[in-house]
């Protein structure tokens, strides 16, 4: 599971991205990922999920999911 840390970083790395987020699929999916851990984990991955979601429409159910 991805750590507070991981997760910020992932955030800078797709908020920086602009125009080239959706070549990041797989850092937007460590955020998915982030909502399988702790409370802190949580409440720093769910604002993500829907922030980016539009780049990755191919994870919209795992988006839901999580």
């Amino acid at each position: 599971m991805p750590t507070v840390g991981v997760l910020s970083r992932i955030y800078s790395i797709l908020a920086d991205a602009t125009e080239q987020v959706d070549q990041h699929k797989d850092a937007y999916q460590v955020i998915l990922d982030g909502m399988k851990g702790g409370t802190k984990e949580k409440r720093l991955a769910a604002p993500f999920i829907p922030k980016f979601l539009k780049h990755f429409p191919e994870l919209a159910d795992s988006a839901i999911n999580a």
